[in-house]
């Protein structure tokens, strides 16, 4: 019986190193834990980049508790002391684990490089324009620079009735280079032939006369361009219908017209107007207060007096006024005049020098 120990010989030292002990290698199990999670995230990383799933590690298994230690015989005798709450068993919980960083896509990036691209540019636009404006502001002070001087001109009077040769006198006299003759035998970009003057052989006709603004030291290629233009631009306002209806062409309407204005080329106070309306529209328009109208015989006087009275009744503020032909013009005829013309007779008597040498060349070019 001497080898017989009594169980609850333990103390209550003993009891605390148990719990010590337990707590210890709770601690080590958590700390085991922390690190093979750590480690299989960073192996999950290292192979493609993507976060593992997500593996909560079975919870730690608590150490054996061990039997309680011999209680004293007096704790077994006596009242039943309470019993001692046992620690509470802890379950682990992994911490989270942040997600790693996402990449952006390819059209983000893209779409944020022409966003920098636009706000770049928008700036280089913003600079250039203060730049601008600053460069202005300081060239007001600068002097201004001299503006061109404009050249000189000089007015060209070309008087009605004049022909070729004449007005090529009034060009030399006023010092216009070259030979206008020569540069009214054809024009470039100018067809008489355009105006019924098939075969003509110079511009006669189509130089209009006016008043022309050239610059001084022009030539007279300037000059010719400048009358053939007025011509074409005061031909296009007259109504050539009821000539062409007779047989006219517009270039013979021009050569009479330059003829009747060269025959009054010294009476300073008649002029040649062309109109296409009625003769009392034309006079209320021109402020005329009388019509003369010439006779011959008594055929002329039944139908001039017939259109007077017509007239009248237009506009009877306008008179028209009656003038006998000498008794030894009495018998002039336009149409006897060509007719003796035609067959080679002389119409010298009839008429002008100028117009027997108009009359002379159409019957030429017939």
């Amino acid at each position: 019986m001497s080898d017989w120990q009594d169980p609850f010989a333990e103390d209550e030292a003993a009891r605390e190193r148990a719990a010590r002990r337990a707590e210890r290698e709770r601690r080590r199990g958590e700390e085991d834990a922390r690190e093979s999670l750590g480690d299989r995230v960073r192996e999950g990383l290292n192979e493609d980049g993507a976060p593992p799933p997500a593996r909560h590690p079975p919870a730690a298994t608590p150490p054996a508790a061990e039997p309680p230690a011999a209680l004293p015989p007096s704790a077994v005798a006596g009242p039943s002391a309470p019993a001692e709450p046992e620690p509470p068993t802890e379950q682990y919980v992994p911490p989270p684990v942040a997600p790693p960083p996402r990449h952006p896509s390819s059209g983000a990036a893209h779409g944020r490089r022409v966003a920098a691209l636009v706000a770049l540019g928008l700036l280089i636009a913003i600079v250039a324009a203060l730049g601008t404006i600053i460069s202005r502001d300081g060239d007001d002070d600068a002097p201004a620079a001299d503006a061109p001087k404009a050249k000189k001109t000089i007015e060209f009077v070309v008087p009605e009735g004049l022909d070729r040769t004449q007005i090529a006198d009034v060009a030399k006299k006023e010092g216009l280079k070259g030979d206008y003759l020569k540069a009214t035998q054809s024009f470039k970009g100018f067809d008489p032939a355009e105006y019924g003057a098939e075969g003509a052989e110079n511009l006669e006709g189509f130089l209009f006369p006016a008043t022309y603004e050239l610059f001084k030291g022009a030539t007279v290629e300037d000059l010719v361009a400048k009358q053939l233009e007025a011509f074409e631009a005061n031909l296009a306002e007259v109504d050539v219908k009821g000539a062409k209806g007779r047989g006219y062409t517009p270039y013979e309407l021009v050569i009479i017209a330059s003829m009747v204005e060269r025959e009054i080329a010294d009476m300073p106070s008649v002029s040649v107007v062309e109109f296409d309306s009625l003769l009392m529209d034309f006079a209320e328009r021109a402020g005329a207060t009388l019509i003369l109208r010439g006779l011959r015989a008594v055929a002329d006087f039944e139908y001039e007096y017939q259109m007077a009275g017509m007239n009248q009744q237009l506009n009877d503020r306008i008179e028209t006024v009656f003038l006998m032909a000498d008794v030894c013009l009495q018998p002039i005829a336009s149409r006897l005049v060509k007719e003796i013309a035609r067959y080679g007779g002389a119409i010298d008597k009839f008429v002008t020098p100028a117009v027997a040498t108009d009359v002379a060349l159409r019957l030429k070019r017939d």
